[in-house]
């Protein structure tokens, strides 16, 4: 074969693998844009949470919540196609509590994509508490299974893929949730490990872990958006209260 050839033969597999790449991305691009975004009701509470004493920031990967001589760093990892921005309320309300809190902003709104992206936002100087919901389990818990900084580990309407029983783990659930496999849910409790705590928000759903709407394939929830987020953060800021004094390392 003489050089003519091969020339035109690694210009067609360039350009084949360019053409894939490039359609990869467009892909990835168009079932990005179906994200569930923000819903304007969720903003409008934010307004009554009182954030003068925080500082509030955000960039392309990351939305947080700085405060002076924080007690927690939290980090929440979103579900799958779900924008960051939807839990906006409950980080709020965290760093009112005296934490340090950040949303990632996910590749393409799926933490999978980027899987290692999530650990520059744990601090070394502190104890650690990663917060998922749905779909973000899959990064979370392998992340939360290897990193002897993170002590706190919450999964709202999900369950972990990886043993993390070396942890303290509060696992939330919802009546309504259509979207938990309550299969999966219940073959892989036991890596959540014997001493996880468990509990279900009563006529609550899936879509209501975030603040977006309705979701495809979920129940309807029978108690507001509001109420349901406001249950999660009682249940969140009780589960890591009463594990201060002793954090597993």
């Amino acid at each position: 074969m003489n050089k003519l050839k091969l020339k035109k033969i690694a210009k067609w597999l360039w350009i084949t693998l360019a053409s894939i790449v490039i359609i990869f991305f467009i892909t990835l691009s168009v079932y990005a844009s179906k994200a569930y975004k923000a819903s304007d009701e969720m903003e409008n509470n934010i307004v009554n949470i009182d954030l003068t004493s925080i500082k509030v920031s955000e960039d392309r990967d990351e939305i947080s919540y700085k405060v002076d001589n924080p007690k927690l760093n939290i980090v929440f990892i979103p579900g799958g196609l779900v924008d960051a921005s939807a839990y906006k309320y409950l980080a709020s309300n965290l760093a009112k509590d005296g934490n340090n809190v950040t949303i990632f902003k996910t590749f393409f709104h799926l933490a999978i994509l980027t899987p290692n992206y999530a650990k520059r936002f744990i601090n070394p100087r502190m104890e650690n508490v990663i917060i998922w919901h749905s779909l973000g389990g899959t990064v979370a818990s392998m992340i939360a299974s290897k990193n002897k900084y993170i002590t706190d580990v919450i999964l709202l309407g999900s369950y972990a893929f990886v043993n993390i029983e070396n942890k303290n783990v509060l696992l939330i659930t919802a009546e309504n949730d259509k979207v938990l496999s309550k299969t999966g849910y219940a073959d892989w409790l036991t890596n959540a490990g014997k001493n996880a705590k468990e509990y279900s928000v009563q006529w609550g759903n899936h879509g209501q872990f975030g603040w977006y709407g309705e979701q495809k394939w979920d129940w309807e929830a029978t108690i507001s958006t509001k109420d349901q987020q406001d249950i999660l953060i009682s249940k969140i800021l009780e589960f890591i209260h009463q594990n201060d004094i002793s954090k597993p390392f």
